[in-house]
């Protein structure tokens, strides 16, 4: 957990709380200095919640999610881009 808000803090900077939850941020709550909630963004609440759903609910709702050719790599549109090393490699041998 990287930011820390007494509740007095976080009313008076619900705003920018609440945008850096939905950037992924985990934030805690606190009261006299314990932590008395966690508050995370939308995405991480529903992968949170998906933990019981099965593989196949899983992949199927990753489907739904991603376009098809987002995932093809080294082409300009795909997430995948860059990510894999085109160079020539390491030199190898079977001989020890």
């Amino acid at each position: 957990m990287s930011n820390a808000y007494s509740i007095s803090d976080a009313r008076r900077s619900l705003p920018q709380i609440v945008h850096d939850a939905e950037s992924g941020t985990e934030l805690q709550i606190t009261r006299r200095g314990q932590v008395v909630a966690v508050l995370i963004g939308i995405r991480q609440f529903e992968l949170l919640k998906a933990k019981d759903q099965s593989f196949m609910q899983a992949y199927m709702r990753f489907r739904e999610q991603v376009d098809a050719d987002m995932l093809i790599p080294n082409t300009g549109k795909s997430i995948l881009h860059g990510l894999r090393d085109t160079g020539p490699g390491r030199e190898f041998s079977f001989d020890e």
